[in-house]
């Protein structure tokens, strides 16, 4: 039986696999929780998937549907909140999303993809960080 964690790691693989398909190069890498400090951070994407979540409904006498919910954080220092300095630097977290649309993951079913910008007040203006989160949902019948 598919599980988040088995979601997340299929994510991961085909991230760190297909590297030509996106605007910068970076290693994707799975987890539970930031552990990192704000300021070690560096110019340098840092891309962490996250399993965030796992819904089982019954759908009849002999099946279940499981959705699955994955967090995919893009974090990185910037040198300034200019709209012209982040604009740019949302590419990637946009091919990512372009990237999962449409593809299964861990025999899953894609079912959607989305962007949040965080524009926390401490991770942007204070820590210089932009914090970028992609959530990606997926469901399989068993």
């Amino acid at each position: 039986m598919a599980m988040v964690k088995d979601v997340a790691a299929a994510i991961v693989a085909a991230l760190n696999a297909n590297q030509e398909e996106f605007t910068e190069e970076f290693t994707a890498v799975r987890i539970y929780s930031l552990t990192k400090n704000w300021s070690d951070y560096t110019e340098s994407p840092e891309v962490y998937v996250i399993p965030r979540k796992e819904v089982s409904q019954t759908e009849d006498r002999e099946n279940d549907r499981y959705e699955f919910g994955v967090g995919i954080a893009v974090i990185r220092k910037v040198p300034n909140t200019d709209v012209d300095t982040i604009d740019p630097l949302i590419l990637l977290p946009e091919s990512i999303r372009d990237f999962l649309k449409r593809r299964d993951m861990a025999g899953c079913n894609y079912e959607n993809v989305t962007i949040e910008v965080l524009y926390g007040h401490d991770e942007l203006n204070e820590f210089s960080c932009l914090v970028t989160t992609l959530g990606a949902d997926y469901w399989i019948d068993q």
